[in-house]
């Protein structure tokens, strides 16, 4: 399962949550499709909204995203959010109506039951809607959303196709399920493709000035910690103002999707930064003129999108690390920035010693 699930974003508190609305929801430009020019189409994901919960957690929605990170294959991210939608500024909404009682944890065992996990996308990376379609269908199969779900959502997509034709490409692209056993796909350590997901990057956005470089951590509950949350890493590449994008950020996020190999996700953001509840950030300046391509150019030539986590899927924190020190060595950001986040760390793990682990927890680049 671990090739084809990454849930490390959702609280283990949240898998008994109720749902109380399922919405589908597509995104402006979330990703460019190969050879578009950045002419984006609609990406299509689940929130399942959650009702009031006692347990403390801020969660307001969960995520259910299937992307291919490991293209042509899939990986479905499951994760908490403190939204109870997509903070996209342009997106499309599609409510469904659970049954009275349904539960996360249903609905991705239903999910995992059917295999429904294991997906591929077609030769140009797309299929979500596909995926999302089947994922609905099973629950209608299973009672578990309103009768005629399925329908609604042929419904709302071909209106939407009617009114949105260049986002909506038809026929609907279809990926396909191997339902049968396979061996797990490895890494494919010799094409770019496997090491970075940037479909969720507006082309645009590669040419936009830097004017601040935030290290974010972020809570996460890592498999086996009942519950107990230790904070993730990743960098927010925050954007001078411009008037051809709405993005105020570009995130650098380098997640185990398929363990021990890590994929860097690259993301245009409308949030300056991230909107979880608990975090902790690091400003760290950059030079006047830096641009997001600049950055992105510095890791690929390193080599450092091709990393490795620990057994236990932790090293985001030394990969970030090792980033800013090229970064540094580069003259791209302030002097020392790296001597800056040793000290911020060393403060965080003093005061909250149960969300940083010590010693710190180290990758492998390959």
């Amino acid at each position: 399962m671990t090739a084809t699930i990454y849930d490390k974003a959702l609280r283990p508190v949240d898998k008994n949550r109720r749902v109380t609305q399922i919405a589908v929801t597509a995104c402006d430009s979330v990703y460019a499709p190969m050879g578009s020019e950045g002419v984006g189409v609609f990406h299509w994901r689940i929130y399942l909204l959650l009702g009031p919960d006692g347990d403390g957690s801020a969660s307001r929605s969960v995520l259910l995203d299937m992307v291919p990170a490991n293209p042509p294959f899939g990986t479905l991210i499951i994760a908490s959010e403190d939204n109870v939608d997509s903070d996209g500024l342009v997106k499309i909404e599609l409510p469904v109506a659970p049954v009275d009682g349904l539960t996360v944890r249903q609905v991705i065992d239903l999910i995992v039951s059917n295999r429904m996990d294991r997906y591929k996308f077609d030769a140009s990376g797309s299929g979500c809607l596909f995926w999302l379609w089947n994922v609905l269908q099973q629950l209608q199969n299973a009672r578990l959303v309103e009768d005629g779900a399925v329908a609604k959502l042929q419904a709302f997509h071909a209106e939407r196709t009617r009114l949105e034709p260049s986002r909506h490409p038809v026929p609907i692209r279809q990926g396909e399920f191997y339902y049968q056993h396979v061996d797990e796909p490895r890494q494919d350590t010799s094409t770019m493709a496997a090491t970075i997901y940037d479909k969720a990057l507006r082309p645009v956005d590669k040419d936009r000035r830097v004017t601040q470089i935030t290290v974010t951590a972020s809570l996460y509950a890592p498999a086996g910690s009942e519950g107990v949350g230790i904070f993730h890493w990743r960098l927010y590449l925050v954007l001078g103002p411009d008037r051809v994008s709405t993005s105020r950020a570009v995130l650098l996020d380098m997640v185990p999707t398929n363990p021990p190999f890590g994929t860097l996700i690259i993301a245009s953001k409308d949030n300056a930064h991230s909107n979880a509840l608990i975090k902790i950030e690091l400003p760290i300046a950059s030079v006047d003129g830096l641009t997001v391509r600049q950055v992105i150019d510095l890791i690929v030539s390193n080599r450092m999108d091709r990393y490795k986590f620990d057994a236990s899927g932790s090293g985001c924190l030394f990969w970030i690390w090792n980033v800013l020190q090229q970064l540094q060595n580069a003259r791209l950001v302030e002097d020392g920035a790296v001597a800056k986040l040793q000290d911020f760390h060393a403060e965080q793990a003093r005061l909250q010693p149960g969300k940083i682990p010590l010693p710190l927890r180290r990758g492998e680049f390959y």
